[in-house]
Formats: structure tokens, C-alpha cells, sequence
């Protein structure tokens, strides 16, 4: 929230979690990542010279700057006053989202089987469907703790989720009448590829209030079908297509579908030939927005026949060029991944868990059989029989990182941005997309995001 301000006397300090892009005209355009997208802030080149002399010592020379300039930057977060501890909010905010979160995180595999195999995927698929003793230990879990909780989230995944979806609506029928009984909220979504997600399960699905997806589309046609097939290597785009047009064509209130394209070297090639395909056919379709993901090693032996598709990042390039075709940007990955704690991994939250389909506990996806993202298992009565591995996530989370002093992104990601790469050993600490291509972002995004100082 916002500050307000109206005291003419007060001191001031500059914020340490300020960031300035500056463009080749004198433009500014600011972020503070205590505040987030409510922060985001365009100094023309009137006032920049002055903004930016006020900005370069520690204590703020009001005299720099008129009372209106001074409002503006103390209620965007970028001066605060001298008595007010940055650190000590810091330490609070991390507390409240990492240990002391209200919101019960579920991520629930009802099958860990897909019925594609992708060029790039990390997975094994060797567990099935979820039991209905597993069920049943999931319902007791989420009956016996939701008292403790404001809200239960329930994420969805696998495997591919949509090859169980009788699970997926027992168990979400039951969260529902569960969360109503406890007058709690209750919020769901999925990641999906798609292929089974046909008009009766759109309903089925609509009906288990799951508003919220994720499908990835790899380019058009010819490129799709080249890296997302199916286990036999046939092509899966044109009924992918043919489902998402008929959502598109038969829209229901709340639903929003961010489509991740994953690029790669390929793709890239064809990019304005497969912009114009997703404008020609989603653009028009608020609930529809493209989330772009450029394709990383992780290593796996999945990928090693690949890794001459696999893109450094280009997010600019990229993102110029969807804002060229005007695509709606506002989607999770860019705008949303600048909100305030929004680059924070859910396997850093105490709160949050990944249950797989035969009840073992995790606290990551993205490794199953690393040993360290083994935490525990669900035993039938609903209890979490944690092991060791639990504490170990938690510690590498309260790790002090000396590589993040003083950065400006701290208030967003919390040093949390990757536990897993911390647990593993991959790296000591991970820096977001959001920060690292920020100068890109703030160059290329959409202007009518950013408040522009008039007053200067």
C-alpha cells in the first residue's frame, strides 16, 4: 500500500531497493521492489537531471526537488523517511510470506503419466494414477489443517493431470464443500498441455472452479509438432488449437489462460510468422495472454540430443516484437513477476507442498528423484511424516546470501528464488528473470503501465 505524506519537514533517505533505467533521450523509468508494479514510474527528461541528482547520496537533499516531485517519490517507495528501517520490513515481509503464510499451498499430482513426451522435459512418468487411499489421506490432510489457514490453493500437475481427471474432480468437489463448511476460500488451477482439454472437460473443470491455466504452445504448426509430441511422435498442435478456440468462442467469467510458448533457436526463426497466428486467433480474447519462456538446460539426458535448440535469453528482442504486433503482455512471467514477493519460490513457503501420486512429499517439481527433494510422505490418517530433507529446504531458504547485499530486488525475491538450485548444489543463490532482464522490460513494456510525472 501506498504511502501517504503531507508533512513539509520531514527527512528523507533513498531507498535501497531502487531501480533507474535510464533511456538515450533522458527519459527515467524507475522500480522499487518493497513497493512493486505499483512503483513502476516515468520521469521525463525534464526533471530526470534532478531526480537523479536527488537520488545519488544516501540522505535526500529536499532543496533538489519541489514539494510535488517529493510526494511522488516518497509515495512510490523511492524516499523514505530517515527514521523509517528498511531492513527491519524486510525481515518482517520475509517472514510473513516464507513461515507465517495463510495460504494453505497444495500441489497435487492425480497421475504422474503423461500421454506426450517433449524433446526438453526433465520427467520420467514412472508412477501412475493416484489411489483412492491416497485420496482419501489428502481429504483428511487438508480437513484437519485448513482451520489454521485463511484459504486453500490447490495447483495441479503431473505428469499430464488431465489423464486422471476423475481425481481431479473428487478431490476438488471435496475442497470445495470443505473450504464452505470452514468458511474459507478456496482458489485451484492447472497446468495442462491441452490435448484432453475438450469442451466437456473445459466444464468439468469449470464446474471444480479451476479459473486458472497454464498451456504451453511451441510456435505454430511445423514447430510445435517438432519438440511437444506424443508418446507414439505424432503431432499434438492442431487439437490443442482446436480446443482453445472453442474455450475462445465459449468463454466462461474468470477464467484466464496464459499460453507459454518455450523458444527456442527454432522458433525464434518463426517468430512473426507465429505472433500473427496467436493475434489472428487469441488477440482479441482478454481471457488469452502469451507468457514466453526461453528454453534452459537442465541437464537431463531428455535434452542432451537438444541443446542446439536451446536460446540464451532474449527477452528483449522478443518483447519488442510481441509489442509490435500489440499482444497482451499482461500476463504472469512479466508484469505479475515485478508484484512484491511475486519471484519467490512456492518450495521456500513452510506452507507449501507437492504431493505425488502415490503420497510421497516434495517440495519441488522439477526433480522427483533427487534424493534431497524427497521430504517425507503422507500417511493415511492425512499426517506429513516429514524427514530430515524438510529442515534441509528450510535452512538453505534462511541461508545468509552475501552475493544479495545491498541488491535492489531483495524485497521481491527474497533470496528465494530457487531453492532447488540451493539444495542441489547448483548454484549458491538465483537471480529472477524479472531482475536480470529488467532494463528490457521496463525499455519494451507497455506504457500505459507506467505513471508518468506530468508535474517535471
Amino acid at each position: 500500500m501506498l504511502k501517504k505524506h503531507n508533512k513539509k519537514d520531514m527527512k528523507y533517505k533513498k531507498s535501497r531497493f531502487n531501480y533507474i533505467h535510464k533511456y538515450s533521450d533522458g527519459r527515467l523509468r524507475m522500480y522499487n521492489s518493497m513497493v512493486g508494479t505499483k512503483s513502476l514510474l516515468q520521469v521525463n527528461p525534464t526533471c530526470s537531471i534532478q531526480v537523479q541528482e536527488a537520488l545519488k547520496s544516501e540522505i535526500i537533499d529536499s532543496t533538489l526537488l519541489s514539494e510535488d516531485k517529493l510526494q511522488v517519490l516518497y509515495q512510490k517507495g523511492y524516499i523514505v523517511s530517515q527514521k523509517y528501517d528498511e531492513e527491519k520490513a524486510l525481515e518482517l515481509r520475509k517472514m510473513n510470506i516464507l513461515s507465517n503464510d495463510k495460504v494453505l499451498s497444495i500441489i497435487i499430482m492425480p497421475t504422474e503419466e503423461c500421454n506426450f513426451r517433449c524433446k526438453y522435459c526433465y520427467e520420467t512418468f514412472k508412477k501412475g494414477k493416484m489411489s483412492n487411499k491416497i485420496q482419501e489421506a489428502i481429504l483428511k490432510y487438508v480437513q484437519k489443517n485448513i482451520k489454521n489457514y485463511t484459504e486453500l490453493s490447490v495447483i495441479w500437475f503431473g505428469g499430464e493431470p488431465l489423464e486422471a481427471i476423475d481425481v481431479i474432480e473428487k478431490l476438488s468437489k471435496a475442497f470445495i464443500r470443505i473450504c464452505k463448511t470452514a468458511r474459507k476460500t478456496y482458489s485451484a488451477s492447472i497446468t495442462t498441455n491441452g490435448f484432453n482439454l475438450t469442451p466437456e472437460n473445459y466444464q468439468k473443470l469449470y464446474e471444480c472452479n479451476i479459473y486458472g491455466y497454464q498451456i504451453t504452445i511451441d510456435g505454430c504448426k511445423e514447430q510445435h509438432d517438432s519438440q511437444r509430441i506424443l508418446q507414439d511422435g505424432s503431432g499434438t498442435f492442431q487439437k490443442i488449437i482446436n480446443n482453445l478456440i472453442y474455450i475462445r468462442d465459449h468463454p466462461k467469467r474468470g477464467t484466464a489462460f496464459a499460453i507459454r510458448t518455450n523458444f527456442t533457436k527454432q522458433i525464434m526463426s518463426y517468430l512473426d510468422e507465429y505472433i500473427d497466428f496467436f493475434q489472428s486467433n487469441f488477440g482479441k480474447c482478454k481471457q488469452f495472454s502469451l507468457f514466453i519462456q526461453t528454453v534452459s538446460d537442465w541437464g537431463e539426458e531428455r535434452v542432451n540430443d537438444f541443446t542446439e535448440e536451446i536460446i540464451s535469453p532474449k527477452h528483449k528482442e522478443i518483447l519488442s516484437k510481441l509489442k509490435e504486433y500489440n499482444v497482451n503482455l499482461n500476463m504472469p512471467g512479466h508484469c505479475h513477476g515485478l508484484d512484491c514477493s511475486t519471484a519467490v519460490c512456492y518450495a521456500a513457503k513452510v506452507s507449501s507442498i507437492v504431493i505425488g501420486s502415490d503420497g510421497h512429499l516434495y517440495k519441488c517439481t522439477r526433480d522427483f528423484e533427487m534424493p534431497e527433494n524427497q521430504v517425507g510422505e503422507l500417511s493415511n490418517n492425512g499426517e506429513l511424516i516429514l524427514n530430515e530433507n524438510w529442515q534441509l529446504w528450510l535452512n538453505r531458504v534462511a541461508e545468509k546470501k552475501p552475493k544479495c547485499n545491498n541488491c535492489f530486488f531483495e524485497a521481491n525475491c527474497l533470496r528465494a528464488v530457487c531453492p532447488f538450485g540451493m539444495v542441489s548444489g547448483e548454484k549458491e543463490i538465483f537471480c529472477s528473470p524479472e531482475k536480470v532482464n529488467l532494463g528490457s522490460f521496463l525499455e519494451v513494456f507497455n506504457d500505459n503501465l507506467f505513471t508518468v510525472n506530468e508535474k517535471c
